[in-house]
């Protein structure tokens, strides 16, 4: 969500989370644009009660906003419910109700099963000067992180998860609940606020210092464009320059005050023109901040939001039994994966995925940024799989912890079998009760015959399939039907 204040209170972002003002307020001069004047005893801006602006468990989120007062004591913004009491995001100035730092910028988190953390940032901002504030939820790290003017101010641990749920007392300026129960100057901000942007992720400080650059009108930064429309070839002109050709995947980079001309050819032809588009265009695409954008439909040309992410490396398995899979990184060298073994997505890169083993162009079938791997890690292991490669659909992978599990042959219907591991060389099992290991952090292909025939594979199996069959906990489980990789406690 982004809230500009350009004489209104919308939301510039495309989600529709229109605002609403009341009382005492105006619109004056901002940092950029326009700016809301609050009186600092009625003025507010209601937001909207839609699920849009609810944070579930184990999602990150980020808030940021400009801000300009000499009050020592005050709301910058306030989520809170009206039916419970619990669940609280506020950015403040001089006292968070837990704790008193006047002037100083102090926010307060508490999830909706209790987790709490508040503090004082130690940076005061009421100088009557213009402030940039940051609030940050990483869960990978269950912290809160402040900002102030994009210096790490301050963090701290929340003690809990289970997501912050809203309703009712969303408000811009102002605490809607000790208003209500009359806690008067607290509840309110004298001063201007700006530019206020919301994120359902959790910025990096690199991010945040973007994010100061760009909401502070402190100049254009390079915008990366990205080609993801699987269908058809790009190249561009810059300022009617020379050629440059966009592989499928990868990025190209405009620059304010630039102009692009888009062909849907690999050559600038003449007749293949779609388009002209200044940097502005693709600037205003670029609602998330992170100066990343993707070409999704290059005869029209579309230019969408592309959240490219941040984080940690992502490793993806290939566990589709029924499809050959590889993969360009950034529109680069084609790369073969093995079914059941493993590539790595890494934070602000793009991965092509094709239905072959030598990225076939007629076997491409989606292009994927790191953040598709990223968001499907649920459960925070950096491991996901690719079950499906003609959707390229992607799902989280627990790939286990523990000790090394021996498995052993029990199927009496099949003499023998074949297992690789991680993709690689087979191993044939032959002769009931013969066995294997299984390893923590590996991936198993399963094969109904000792030859690994591609024809005879049946199941891939993470580490953690042998470990949670094994009940007993004595690190042995038995295959009791290779067909069906049917897995049973020894």
């Amino acid at each position: 969500m982004c809230y500009k204040f350009e004489d209104n209170y919308n939301d510039s972002s495309g989600n529709n989370n229109n605002g609403t003002g009341a009382g005492g307020i105006s619109f004056v001069t901002g940092k950029s644009g326009k700016a809301i004047n609050l009186d600092g005893t009625s003025g507010y801006v209601k937001l909207p009660d839609t699920s849009g602006l609810n944070f579930g468990n184990g999602v990150g989120y980020t808030f940021t906003a400009w801000i300009k007062t000499s009050d020592s004591n005050g709301q910058v913004l306030s989520f809170r419910d009206q039916n419970n009491g619990t669940p609280v995001i506020n950015l403040t100035v001089g006292y968070n109700g837990a704790a008193s730092g006047n002037g100083q910028f102090m926010p307060l988190v508490r999830h909706n099963n209790g987790g709490i953390a508040y503090f004082t940032s130690g940076t005061a901002i009421n100088d009557n000067q213009w402030h940039l504030v940051a609030l940050v939820f990483d869960p990978t790290l269950g912290k809160i992180i402040a900002y102030v003017d994009g210096n790490k101010t301050e963090v701290s641990h929340v003690y809990s998860s289970g997501g912050v749920t809203t309703t009712g007392l969303r408000n811009i300026g102002r605490d809607g609940r000790w208003a209500n129960d009359g806690l008067g100057g607290t509840s309110y901000i004298a001063g201007l606020i700006d530019e206020i942007r919301i994120f359902n992720r959790a910025l990096s400080q690199t991010e945040i210092g973007t994010v100061m650059t760009e909401s502070g009108g402190g100049g254009n930064s390079d915008v990366k464009v990205w080609h993801y429309d699987i269908s058809n070839n790009l190249s561009y002109k810059e300022d009617g320059g020379s050629c440059k050709i966009v592989n499928i995947g990868s990025s190209f980079t405009v620059k304010s005050g630039s102009s692009y001309t888009i062909y849907k050819a690999t050559d600038c032809a003449s007749w293949e023109l779609k388009a002209v588009k200044s940097y502005d265009d693709f600037k205003t695409a670029d609602s998330n901040g992170d100066l990343n954008v993707k070409i999704t439909n290059v005869n029209s040309p579309t230019i969408q939001d592309l959240n490219i992410g941040t984080g940690s490396d992502v490793k993806a398995w290939h566990y589709d039994t029924s499809s050959n899979l590889s993969y360009k990184e950034n529109g680069g060298s084609c790369q073969a994966v093995s079914i059941g073994a493993s590539f790595t997505a890494k934070a602000g890169n793009s991965y092509t995925i094709y239905k072959a083993t030598d990225c076939a162009g007629w076997e491409i079938k989606a292009v994927k940024p790191y953040n598709d791997f990223k968001a499907a890690d649920s459960n925070g292991d950096l491991n996901v799989k690719v079950t499906n490669v003609n959707s390229a659909n992607i799902q989280d992978l627990v790939i286990g912890t523990g000790n090394d599990v021996k498995v052993w042959h029990y199927d009496n219907s099949t003499s023998n079998f074949g297992v690789k591991e991680n993709g690689g060389s087979c191993q044939g099992i032959y002769g009931a009760s013969s066995s294997f290991y299984v390893k923590q952090g590996n991936s198993y292909a399963i094969y109904s015959g000792p030859s690994c025939a591609a024809w005879d594979l049946k199941c891939v199996k993470p580490y953690s399939d042998f470990k949670s069959a094994d009940v007993n906990n004595n690190l042995n489980v038995k295959m009791t039907n290779v067909n069906s990789c049917n897995l049973a406690d020894y």
